[in-house]
């Protein structure tokens, strides 16, 4: 069982990603270039990374887009709920 290093690289930032090989959760490497762009922009916030993207799974990126708000929104009310102004 050999991993599966992905490289995000910027001249501001190198953000990596390795997956080792599973039956209960198969990424392929697109699925592992995707996630990677997602991290380095979480991480670096400077650079454009669409032609990585554009190497990535669409189905995913389409997914991870379409729930972002939503996602989001759970995590402001978990962080809210039980609070008082």
């Amino acid at each position: 069982m050999t991993g599966r290093p992905i490289a995000q690289v910027c001249r501001y930032s190198t953000t990596g990603l390795t997956s080792i090989p599973s039956e209960v959760l198969k990424l392929t490497v697109p699925m592992l270039v995707t996630s990677a762009c997602y991290l380095h922009e979480e991480r670096c916030n400077r650079c454009d990374t669409s032609e990585a993207h554009d190497q990535g799974e669409q189905h995913v990126r389409d997914w991870t887009e379409a729930m972002w708000p939503a996602m989001q929104d759970a995590r402001i009310r978990r962080h809210t709920d039980g609070r008082r102004n």
